[in-house]
């Protein structure tokens, strides 16, 4: 329910952000000059980053889980029956 309610507010400031901001603007890039409304001048910008942060969480290397050994389980194992015992 909390979803729902978070996506139809996130989709009606959208709705807002994009009828507030229609004016033109013109963008350079390298060579290429291109008019678009500044909303999507925007909404290419987060596009963007949002594209960028999954490639780099992607390209992140994972945490090395720790093996341990079954020795140190024993150990363990008899440490919270002890603590068990003691309760």
């Amino acid at each position: 329910m909390v979803k729902k309610i978070i996506i139809v507010l996130l989709f009606v400031f959208t709705v807002i952000f994009t009828i507030q901001n229609v004016q033109v603007i013109e963008v350079h890039f390298l060579f290429y000059s291109v008019k678009l409304p500044s909303a999507y001048v925007l909404l290419i910008a987060l596009l963007t980053g949002i594209a960028v942060g999954i490639l780099l969480k992607l390209d992140s290397p994972k945490p090395k889980e720790e093996k341990i050994d079954s020795a140190e389980n024993e150990d363990r194992d008899d440490e919270e029956i002890k603590e068990d015992e003691n309760a």
